[in-house]
């Protein structure tokens, strides 16, 4: 029970991220629910290398690698011992070597503006590698449609079997980035009624890991909220005792195993 729960609270940002800018009367969905790009790749094990990469890597350091038609080249995830972290290589089929980074940094597409359908905004795509780890990923820095301001950027990693789909990602971090303006202009009751969707979402969701619901009351939780309701700790009480009457449980004891786990003292 205890590995689960925190493996649960491992989880619990990325949760709390994708569920924080939801109301009440939507309905739940998955940030990942549009079509993936038509880029597919095909995993590789370590026998299915090509002879110079295996040379280079040795089966112990090897962790996964994809044949990459569109780029023409085998990606392949290892672990660098000497620099104690994991690292992303690039074989070149055509050379039969590993591209530096630098190569690869200088055959990195240039940006491209791309379409997103039913938001008035634009994307600007780009491309990375990551410093530490040589990752290249593909990044969406969002603009007005009139490019004189950015309004989010988001990003995932080039190298993967599919492609999350650009305009999921993209209205995602829309919502996300302009979730506290509209949070700013809800009565409080909105407010109160926001969070209590909010918990029980989140509660439920750790239940069917098979933690208890209530390790998700953390001080990191408070801190997420924070990032939307700076006086958060205001309406606290009446969100706890909102979530208690919505699963039918004891509020004193749920405001108690809330104080508990993140600190506060809220009175039941």
């Amino acid at each position: 029970m205890k590995q689960k729960a925190l493996t649960w609270l491992a989880k619990l940002a990325k949760i709390v991220t994708q569920t924080i800018f939801l109301k009440q009367s939507d309905a739940p969905s998955s940030p990942y629910s549009g079509a993936a790009s038509m880029t597919f790749r095909t995993s590789l094990n370590y026998a299915e290398l090509p002879a110079s990469l295996k040379a280079t890597v040795g089966e112990s350091d090897f962790l996964k690698a994809y044949n990459c038609p569109d780029s023409g080249s085998v990606v392949a995830w290892i672990i660098n011992r000497s620099l104690g972290r994991q690292q992303e290589l690039e074989f070149s089929l055509s050379l039969s070597r590993l591209l530096s980074p630098l190569e690869r940094e200088q055959a990195l597409p240039e940006p491209v503006e791309v379409a997103v359908p039913g938001l008035d905004v634009s994307v600007i795509k780009t491309y990375r590698l990551d410093q530490c780890t040589d990752v290249r990923y593909e990044t969406y820095t969002i603009y007005s449609k009139d490019l004189q301001a950015q309004i989010a950027t988001c990003e995932q990693v080039y190298f993967l079997p599919a492609l999350t789909d650009v305009a999921d990602m993209v209205r995602q971090a829309v919502e996300s980035a302009t979730f506290p303006a509209t949070y700013g202009g809800w009565t409080l009751p909105e407010q109160v009624n926001h969070w209590v969707y909010v918990f029980y979402r989140i509660r439920h969701q750790a239940g069917e890991t098979g933690a208890h619901e209530d390790v998700i009351f953390s001080i990191k939780l408070i801190e997420k909220m924070k990032e939307t309701d700076l006086n958060i700790e205001q309406i606290l009480p009446f969100i706890i005792k909102g979530l208690a009457t919505m699963e039918s449980i004891d509020p004193v004891e749920l405001t108690k195993s809330f104080n508990r786990r993140t600190g506060l003292n809220i009175a039941p």
